[in-house]
Order: C-alpha cells, then structure tokens, then sequence
C-alpha cells in the first residue's frame, strides 16, 4: 500500500466520531476513501492548501504534545542536481526535501 494510501487510512481510522478530517497534503496518486467511515461515524473531510490561523495553532500544539517530528533532507546547489531527483523518486521518499541555496 503507498504511504499516502496507509496515511489517509490511518486518518480516517483515528478520527472520532462526528470528528473532522482535515487533508493537507496533496498524494501524486488517487486515493480511496470508504464512503462507510464518512456514513456512519459522522466525518467530514475538509480539504485546504493553507488551514486557517487556528487550524495552524491546533496542529502545531497536537505535534508538540505528541513529540512527532518530520523528516527533512537538506541539500546543497550542488548536491540537489544529482541527489534531490533521485530521493524524490525513490518508493520510500518520506518527509521534505530541502535545497538551502545559502549554504
């Protein structure tokens, strides 16, 4: 299953009843949401580019709480020609991938 797929999923799966899911990220490839989650536990699933200042303050206090932390990979110039594309390509690419142009 793609990361997306599994990350959807498990999304769905924690949201509470009469809950709602906000999707954030956009997956390169479709993902299937069960129409019997959004039925029968009462989810809405919202969907934004950028959240609202009080989504923001929630989610970054939810991160904090839970000690979850990203992956980021940073890359120089001269190291994103040959090695950016390659990771951004690799199956199990998580996180972001970051080319710090002042370094």
């Amino acid at each position: 299953m793609a990361e997306p797929v599994k990350a959807y999923t498990y999304a769905l799966n924690i949201t509470r009843k009469h809950g709602t899911m906000i999707a954030v990220g956009i997956p390169r490839e479709p993902v299937p949401i069960y129409v019997v989650h959004i039925i029968i536990r009462n989810i809405t699933i919202k969907g934004s580019l950028i959240g609202d200042v009080e989504c923001a303050r929630r989610m970054v206090k939810f991160v904090v709480d839970h000690g979850i932390q990203g992956e980021i990979k940073c890359y120089t110039l001269e190291e994103a020609a040959d090695n950016l594309i390659k990771d951004f390509n690799r199956p199990d690419m998580k996180g972001k991938l970051v080319v710090n142009v002042s370094a």
